[in-house]
């Protein structure tokens, strides 16, 4: 019972590759999503999935609007400890699938 409300809440996001952003790195997240799942400013927690690594979780992450030339985009920043853990795999340039989960 618990395992089909969790499978509930979790969200295949797509496949995406990790952006940066003078400093930072980030997940984007599909603005299809935004407004009919997922709100922005709202916390999910997100996890990202590699073939070779795993599932890495990202933790409770907020949902953040960036204004660009052609629009808004929404992402999720991407802890520092964890592009650490990427880089010695040596897949920080791969993309990975995206999960997000609802509370």
């Amino acid at each position: 019972m618990a395992e089909a409300l969790v499978k509930d809440k979790i969200i295949f996001v797509g496949k995406k590759k990790i952006a940066r952003n003078s400093n930072r790195f980030m997940v984007n997240i599909p603005s299809v999503f935004i407004g009919s799942i997922v709100e922005p400013g709202e916390n999910v927690y997100v996890f990202l999935r590699h073939p070779k690594i795993g599932l890495i979780p990202l933790g409770n992450r907020k949902i953040v609007t960036v204004q660009t030339k052609t629009g808004k985009a929404y992402y999720v920043y991407v802890p520092k400890e964890i592009l650490e853990f990427l880089k010695i795999f040596e897949v920080i340039n791969d993309e990975f699938e995206i999960y997000i989960m609802r509370k």
